[in-house]
């Protein structure tokens, strides 16, 4: 896992690291990958209600949330799957769903009467930063973080492509890319973030397949976003506390409560808390991303070879591409989120 490959190097960079410096850096990590999976987990819930709530044509004004909550018993029957081969192979079936879903919205969005109305540019070039976080929001996809973590198993990697789920995760995150630019130049500044409803209003029946299919295959991929949490609260702090005693009961039952208390915070107290669906987009992408795919990479680059750092930069072109790429990311989601913010405040 991420925090064990943080901790083994700093033990490796320097013998004279304090402990407690190594412990607050695996807790750090923990804390991050922990809200970074249960905000994005939040956010799947989210387009499920939403999604939920344009099938069934329910009244706008309640919160998604209050649909999915309805669903709790069946996200925490995802939950309780404790195989992550099960999980990845769900995550792919949902992927080939969203695939399908894709397909469908842009051909919708290319076969419309309006097709006209394409416009690159916009007036109101203050609103362009939402698109921009929205569309960068696509580095979260199901199964990314996994990849990422594999990839730093070694420092000079994790820029690299490492078997078939690192490859695959980059296509979906560069078809959700696609969608965001198309959608963006057809709709302007006022596309959703759900891209089917901007077509649902040319094409009713086709928008009807492809929320179906969108809610099951974000379901499908519920699960492995959840899995993180769970395994750190477990392995990093419930176990041990069983073994030293600090905890009662049995493994099973914490198993149980860690279980529930996740599926409740992702599916139930995140999207209530945070309603403001691109607000909370915004903020994983400039916290979560960033420090996990950027910042932890280049500090522990920096502390096992400290030495002959610049040459190694400057040797290996594809992390010098992976490390601006990243953090034009980040910039344009911070802006993304000053954005909404300043728009809330008007509002008021």
């Amino acid at each position: 896992m991420y925090d064990e490959i943080v901790e083994a190097t700093l033990k490796n960079a320097d013998v004279r690291v304090p402990w407690i410096f190594i412990e607050l850096a695996t807790f750090f990590t923990n804390a991050l990958l922990i809200f970074y999976h249960l905000g994005v987990s939040s956010v799947y819930v989210d387009f499920i209600g939403d999604v939920m709530r344009e099938i069934m044509k329910l009244e706008e004004t309640n919160h998604p949330a209050a649909y999915t909550m309805l669903f709790f018993p069946l996200f925490m029957l995802l939950n309780l799957t404790k195989d992550l081969h099960d999980m990845i192979s769900k995550s792919i079936a949902g992927n080939i769903l969203i695939l399908n879903v894709i397909i469908v919205s842009l051909v919708c969005a290319f076969n419309s009467n309006t097709s006209d109305s394409w416009t690159m540019l916009r007036n109101d070039i203050f609103l362009y930063p939402r698109f921009i976080g929205i569309v960068f929001y696509s580095l979260s996809s199901p199964g990314l973080v996994l990849a990422i973590e594999h990839s730093t198993s070694n420092s000079y990697n994790y820029t690299k492509f490492h078997k078939a789920l690192d490859q695959g995760m980059i296509l979906i995150t560069c078809l959700h890319l696609v969608v965001g630019i198309v959608g963006y130049l057809k709709w302007g500044s006022n596309v959703s973030e759900n891209f089917i409803r901007d077509i649902q209003k040319e094409a009713e029946g086709y928008a009807l397949i492809a929320f179906i299919m969108q809610a099951l295959a974000i379901y499908l991929t519920y699960g492995l976003q959840c899995y993180v949490p769970i395994s750190i609260f477990l392995k990093q702090y419930g176990m041990p506390a069983m073994k030293y005693g600090t905890c009662k009961g049995t493994l099973y039952l914490w198993d149980l409560i860690v279980r529930f208390a996740v599926t409740l915070v992702s599916s139930g107290i995140l999207p209530m808390l945070i309603p403001k669906l691109r607000l909370r987009v915004a903020l994983l992408g400039v916290t979560c991303n960033f420090i996990l795919t950027l910042l932890l990479p280049l500090v522990l680059h920096m502390l096992l070879f400290i030495n002959d750092l610049g040459e190694t930069v400057i040797r290996n072109r594809k992390v010098i591409v992976g490390i601006l790429s990243i953090v034009l990311a980040c910039v344009l989601a911070l802006c993304c989120f000053i954005t909404e913010l300043s728009l809330i405040f008007k509002k008021i």
